[in-house]
């Protein structure tokens, strides 16, 4: 059970959102600042620099080391985690209520003053280029990195880990100044979902972060790059396939119909994909297809692996179940998606730390809160035609032609 979700925007000008769900004891945060990975310097000026603040987050404050922060924290029950994505560095945390009020406090903390000493930014940066270097030992990941690489717009399109040459180039005072300079409250997005009192935590977060001001700009996506087809031989005993494709942006009103679809293409052991490449002509052992949407462009993903005497073959077994897409889906298809994605959308309901995110993206995205009611109302509401009508208009010859490419493979393929 949940209670209505309530906005405030703080005096600094961040923004909290919460959701009270009475029947958890749990509560989780998510912190988004905006210092995502587009807003990184290029290349060799320091392209990694918002991957890097986030690792820093961890390692202690100007008033804790980063041993005392983690005691303070474990005390506090704290599970913590820092990431960051294109527009935001996410600072998650979970405890239970009682510890509320200290989470948000150390929180709060790490945000205004992270220690970023010289010794904790070697450290960081050796973890950054050993996890560069890893991606090379993981085939798949390598794959969708390419497929990022080529067919999302700059600076979309760029590793959330980094490049070796712009992690090397960073030094403590520079991303000490990038940190408090690109993360402001003009821009932050505190979302906490659980058994939390609105009020008692804008009181304890207001309090903590008193004094703090500035405003920074959201990235919007620039050139889209060249190149459509990225091929990288290598010595894998897979070849691994990833496909991308233009789709709807989280605010265009095609953007249900195409999650629709795009379940039926792709989502899971009754999708097409699945059933044909598959099941039905044991091409490869892993195939799917995804629909994700952000506040300014969509995609359509596909993957697959397979063994590489049977890799072009599974490419071709896709081209054509790309083509199919466009001469519409069933009734029994477009049911059996709706019911996946709204289970879905119920199962997240009961998990905190996906609510609070969901609060923060919402916030971010709309401008507004969806609730539970809202967003399968919208999933019922969508018909056969409407679904049909979208692959018609939007999924034909042209859509196709503009498909992007990733594969790392021990032979090249077309």
């Amino acid at each position: 059970m949940t209670t209505a979700a309530r906005s405030t925007q703080l005096t600094c000008g961040a923004w909290l959102l919460s959701e009270r769900m009475p029947s958890m004891s749990s509560v989780s945060v998510a912190w988004l600042s905006p210092v995502g990975t587009a807003g990184d310097p290029a290349g060799v000026a320091g392209e990694g620099e918002s991957a890097m603040c986030a690792e820093l987050l961890l390692r202690g404050t100007a008033r804790s080391t980063s041993e005392e922060l983690a005691r303070r924290l474990d005390v506090l029950g704290v599970q913590r985690n820092a990431s960051a994505a294109v527009h935001h560095v996410n600072l998650s945390a979970v405890t239970t209520g009682p510890n509320v009020g200290g989470m948000l406090a150390c929180l709060a903390e790490m945000i205004r003053s992270p220690r970023m000493d010289p010794e904790g930014v070697e450290q960081a940066k050796a973890l950054g280029l050993q996890a560069i270097a890893a991606v090379r030992d993981e085939p798949q990941q390598l794959c969708m990195q390419h497929l990022q690489r080529i067919s999302m717009p700059e600076p979309f399109n760029r590793s959330g880990l980094g490049t070796p040459e712009g992690i090397q180039a960073l030094t403590a005072d520079g991303l000490r100044a990038a940190w408090h300079r690109r993360c402001t409250p003009g821009g932050t997005l505190i979302g906490i979902a659980g058994d939390v009192d609105h009020d008692a935590a804008c009181a304890v977060i207001d309090q903590s972060l008193a004094g703090w001001t500035g405003s920074s700009t959201t990235m919007v996506p620039g050139a889209s790059p060249r190149a459509v087809r990225h091929i990288e031989v290598m010595p894998t005993s897979q070849s691994h396939m990833a496909f991308s494709l233009d789709a709807p942006s989280a605010r265009d009103p095609d953007r249900h119909a195409m999650r629709l679809a795009a379940r039926v293409l792709g989502g899971g052991s009754s999708s097409r994909l699945f059933d044909e490449v598959r099941e039905r002509r044991s091409l490869c052992y892993s195939v799917g297809g995804s629909y994700s949407a952000g506040r300014d462009l969509g995609r359509v993903t596909i993957y697959a692996g397979s063994r590489p005497e049977r890799a072009q073959e599974t490419i071709d077994c896709i081209l054509r179940e790309l083509e199919r897409l466009e001469r519409g889906i069933d009734a029994g298809e477009l049911e059996r998606a709706r019911i996946g994605i709204l289970s879905r959308l119920v199962m997240s309901e009961e998990s905190t730390s996906a609510r609070a995110m969901a609060l923060a993206s919402d916030w971010f995205t709309y401008g507004r809160l969806r609730t539970l009611d809202e967003l399968t109302a919208d999933l019922r509401s969508v018909s056969l035609d409407a679904v049909n009508g979208l692959l018609a208009r939007r999924c034909g010859a042209s859509w196709r032609d503009g498909l992007c490419r990733a594969i790392v493979a021990p032979a090249n393929l077309v």
